[in-house]
């Protein structure tokens, strides 16, 4: 392996990190019936891997209906700041 593939690897490492520090946790509690809805959408669809996945992916399309200038305002505002991380490590 070549100095710089070493570099770039550890610039990946980096910035999987520094993203798994940007998350915030939120907690919720959801009706028993719910949870058993989800858990039977999960089993029957292979498109997600978790709940936390699956909830994520729930939230942005949620928001994506309702609020489209927002999520198009977050979503710039993430890739701009993912760019600039990137480049900062390269």
């Amino acid at each position: 392996m070549s100095f710089e593939n070493i570099i770039c690897y550890l610039s990946v490492c980096c910035l999987r990190v520094r993203r798994l520090e940007d998350r915030d946790r939120v907690g919720i509690r959801l009706p028993s019936s719910l949870s058993r809805l989800i858990t039977k959408f999960l089993e029957t669809n292979t498109t997600y891997l978790s709940i936390s996945e699956f909830t994520r992916a729930a939230l942005r399309e949620k928001i994506q209906r309702d609020a489209p200038w927002l999520y198009e305002e977050i979503t710039r505002d993430t890739l701009d700041k993912r760019r600039s991380d990137s480049e900062r490590y390269l």
